[in-house]
């Protein structure tokens, strides 16, 4: 999903007259954090890294570890209204995840909604994913969890969260921030009325 609001993003700037040039050069902060956080959801999402026994039991502390990676990242830019919104959609789905054991839980409801093969439920039943687990009748903050879904025409529609969409939201205000030229940018945070 982050793809496509990226790509909307962009484009939406475009069409604002604002160019990709001021996006790439703007001097973002703290980038290896982002980095990381991204590399090591990567590495936590492969089948490798599920047959690792011995990265079972650190996966949820891994898992939770590269969401504040990503959230200190956004801290950094705080500067951008943008980055702002994204952490606070971060720390919605920081919250269901660690009131639920460093996984993020995901309604079978919805799986079952979107085509999700059973076999790929039965593995999340199983507790064999390393960042999700199935919804149980325990759950905890079952409203944060991975609950919703795009209905068709959009067929194998992933399920996420409400903090997901709060985080692409804060997403596309980030990248829309960044966009523009960099003296306006400046004056995005300036308290109203403070002005000549």
């Amino acid at each position: 999903m982050s793809f496509y609001v990226i790509l909307l993003a962009v484009l939406t700037g475009l069409v604002r007259g604002r160019t990709v040039g001021n996006l790439l050069s703007y001097p973002w902060k703290k980038m290896g954090f982002f980095y990381a956080s991204l590399a090591l959801q990567v590495f936590l999402g492969t089948s490798y890294a599920q047959t690792l026994t011995s990265l079972r039991g650190f996966a949820p502390l891994l898992n939770m570890g590269s969401m504040a990676m990503l959230l200190w990242a956004l801290a950094a830019n705080f500067e951008l209204w943008g980055a702002r919104l994204s952490s606070a959609g971060i720390l919605m789905n920081l919250a269901v995840i660690f009131a639920n054991g460093g996984k993020m839980p995901v309604s079978p409801t919805a799986l079952a909604a979107t085509g999700m093969p059973a076999s790929r439920i039965a593995f999340l039943a199983a507790g064999r994913s390393l960042t999700h687990r199935l919804m149980r009748p325990d759950t905890a903050l079952r409203f944060l969890g991975d609950i919703l879904y795009l209905s068709r025409p959009f067929a194998r529609s992933p399920v996420f969260s409400v903090g997901d969409v709060v985080l692409a939201a804060g997403l596309f205000l980030l990248i829309q921030n960044a966009m523009e030229p960099r003296d306006q940018s400046s004056r995005q945070v300036d308290t109203p009325g403070t002005g000549c």
